[in-house]
Parts: structure tokens; sequence; C-alpha cells
């Protein structure tokens, strides 16, 4: 049986070859007799067109290539020679257009947007009148390094740009002064966010030809930070440890326009303002140094109007509530800080169980804390009325939370209630 079927194959498959052999030759020699087309040419590559933002390479002579109208003077030996900020600094990474595809004034999403009174460099103009800039500390009268924006007054509308007041130039400002050549003649200010955060900008001058200036400045200081900390009695602590929590630096990604500057806009822009952003730093912890002042919180920087700092720093007495210190830069003299720090233990020592234990020695979680007062004088008193918050958290009962102050009278007592 196995036999007969494998013969019975081998026979139905030999006519199919053939006639599979026959339509193989049939087809060869109808190719062999057709006349050839051409083959179409493969289609040349398509170039992409220019964008807005590329140039077109010209044919013949090279493009020559000039100097911007504005710069800063390098021939003397004698002054500091600065280099100018590039247009594009003044303009945020973040501050871009966003939605849809356009906005106002036919703006593409990925334009930047630009700050009031920041131009381009063809809105700026050019002229022959040159000025040299020399800063000087107004207490000290030392020379100082900064930067400054320069501001053009007054300048007619164009196609593009509304009119008003624009940053003409740039520049940072060495100790040995900076010349600034190729200014249009006209009212000019400087603007300079270096200075202390109250410090106002030197006021407006005329260019017409040239013009050698000293605008004194008021640069930042550095004041010190003290915390006074008494226990109940009055007595004050002078040791513990501070823990530094956080510190942070809220900085200007763009420069807005002064106060006293009509910014010019670009005509159908929305309005743009900047903002700033911050840092977190590490915590480190340190043992309180004890001074004639107080326990020294460290220095601080006076702010300016582009940068501020702030930190917060926790101190920590052997067996007293905690206290948060909150201390910014935005000052202009020494601080000093006063606060309570009370036994912990004393301050619950009203609070007891069921069975009328007290909380001694039992695995729960006493937190205790206060923020200072500031301008603490050696005669105050006003640490007294600062609000300890204390919590009370134990394992089974009903959580509890008050606040007592050293001037208070005691406490009434609290039982703990167990929970639900």
């Amino acid at each position: 049986m196995y036999v007969s079927c494998i013969v019975t194959a081998r026979r139905a498959v030999v006519p199919l070859v053939l006639l599979f052999v026959c339509a193989l030759v049939v087809t060869m020699l109808a190719t062999m007799c057709s006349t050839p087309e051409p083959s179409p040419q493969a289609p040349a590559p398509v170039q992409d067109a220019p964008g807005d933002d590329e140039a077109i390479e010209p044919v013949g002579e090279p493009t020559e290539f000039t100097r911007p109208a504005i710069v800063v003077d390098t021939t003397s030996q004698r002054r500091h020679t600065s280099r100018a900020v590039e247009p594009a600094s003044e303009t945020a990474p973040e501050a871009r257009a966003k939605g849809g595809s356009d906005v106002a004034g036919g703006a593409s999403k990925d334009e930047p947007l630009l700050p009031e009174g920041v131009v381009p460099d063809d809105e700026k103009g050019s002229g022959d009148a040159t000025v040299t800039l020399h800063l000087r500390d107004r207490a000290t009268g030392l020379p100082v390094t900064m930067d400054v924006r320069l501001w053009r007054f007054d300048v007619s509308a164009s196609d593009a740009f509304t009119a008003g007041d624009h940053v003409q130039v740039t520049v940072s400002v060495g100790e040995d002064g900076t010349t600034v050549a190729g200014l249009p003649a006209g009212r000019y200010r400087a603007e300079i966010e270096g200075q202390r955060h109250s410090a106002a900008d030197p006021p407006e001058f005329r260019v017409e030809t040239s013009a050698e200036l000293i605008l004194e400045v008021d640069p930042p200081r550095t004041f010190h930070a003290y915390l006074r900390v008494f226990d109940e009695t009055g007595t004050e602590l002078t040791s513990g440890t501070f823990r530094s929590s956080s510190f942070r630096t809220a900085g200007v990604y763009g420069k807005n326009a002064p106060e006293w500057a009509e910014g010019r806009r670009k005509i159908g822009a929305p309005h743009v303002s900047f903002g700033g952003g911050g840092a977190a730093g590490g915590r480190t912890t340190t043992t309180a140094r004890h001074t004639a002042s107080g326990l020294d919180l460290g220095p601080i920087e006076e702010s300016t109007r582009a940068r501020s700092t702030s930190r917060e720093m926790l101190f920590l007495s052997p067996r007293g509530n905690a206290i948060e210190c909150q201390i910014s830069s935005d000052v202009d003299a020494d601080v000093v800080f006063a606060a309570p720090s009370v036994d912990v233990a004393r301050l619950v020592e009203h609070i007891s169980l069921p069975d009328g234990r007290g909380l001694a020695g039992l695995d729960g979680m006493i937190e205790a804390s206060c923020s200072p007062v500031v301008g603490h004088t050696p005669d105050s008193v006003a640490w007294r009325r600062v609000p300890i918050k204390v919590t009370v958290t134990l394992g089974g009962y009903r959580g509890v939370e008050f606040e007592w102050r050293v001037d208070d009278p005691p406490p009434a007592p609290i039982t703990l209630q167990l929970a639900d």
C-alpha cells in the first residue's frame, strides 16, 4: 500500500513539469522578439529652498562684510578694553512664542520674543559721537567694574518698531573706563543692574560729539545676621547647632525696561515681561559661633536688581525647641533675630495619658519650633511673645497641637484621647 501511493504521486507530477517548461520557453521567446523601450531617467534630487535665516551665496564678487555701527573703542591703550555683549544675550531662551503656528505680529512660534527696549542692530542707528564711561563707588570714590546698558532716548518709530527708547549698546565698564564709539547724537542714560537693589541709576546725559563721564554707583554691601536665643527665665543660650536647609538664588533671565524708560516694542507683538528663576543648594550643619552680637548666622550680600538670595537656617539646642530663621538679602544693615528656646519636656508636662502617666519615656514624637522676631535690641523683650508651635504624635492616640508663649500662663491640663 505504501509503495503504490508513491508511484501514483510520481505519475501525476510528470505532466505538470512538462507544462511549466513549455510556458517558460514561450515567455523567453516573446521577450527577445519585443522592441525595448528606453528606461526613464532618474529624477534629479529636489533641493530645499533656503529658509529665512539662511543666506543665498551670490554669484560673482564675494560679499563685503562691514563692522557694526556701534563698537567698543580698542585703540586707546590707557583705557580698559571691554567686550560688547551680543544682542542675543538680551533675549532669554525661555521667552519664545508658544501655541499655534503664528503669534501676534506674524512672528513664528520659534522666534524669540524681545524685551521692551531691545531692538536688532539695524534699528539702532549710528553716528559720530563718542562717550567714555567711568564708574566710581559713591561711598569710597574708588573705581568699580560693572555691566552697563546704555539707553538712547526719543528714537523715532520704524516700520517694525514703535517710537521710544532702546538699548543702544551693552558693555562692561572696567576700572580704567570704557569708550563707546559710533553713537548717534542725543540723550542717553546708563542702566546699572549690578548696583544694590535700592540704588537709583545715574542721571541722563546728552552726547553731541564726545564726552567723558564719571558715574557714581552704589555697589552691594555685605552685612551679618545674628540670633539671640533665650530660655524661659531670660538666660541667653550661647551654644547649639545650625542647619542650613536650603539656599536659593533668584536671577533675571531677560532684562525688563527700567521705570524711567519707555521701551520700544515690535509692532503687533505681545507684551513680554521676564521673571526670575532659582536654584536650591544642599544642607549643611555647623556649630553655632557665639559673638557679642549673638549667634553668628553668617554674612549676607546685599541683593541687586538682578539677583537676590534667601537662606533658611534652623537652630537646634540640646533640649529646647527649634528656631526657624529666614534670611533674605533684601537688607540694608546687620540683622539681629531673637527667639525663645524652651525645654521641650516642660512644654508638654501638662499632657498625660488616660491612666495619668506623663509622656516621658514614651515612644512618640514631639515637634516644637518657632520663628524669631527681627530687630532685637538689648532691652527688647519681644521674644517673650513669640508663639512656640508644639505638635504631639503618639501611636494609638489622637494628635495634639497647641501654641505657647513665655508670657502665657501655664497651659491647662490635656489628656490624650484614644484614636478611633
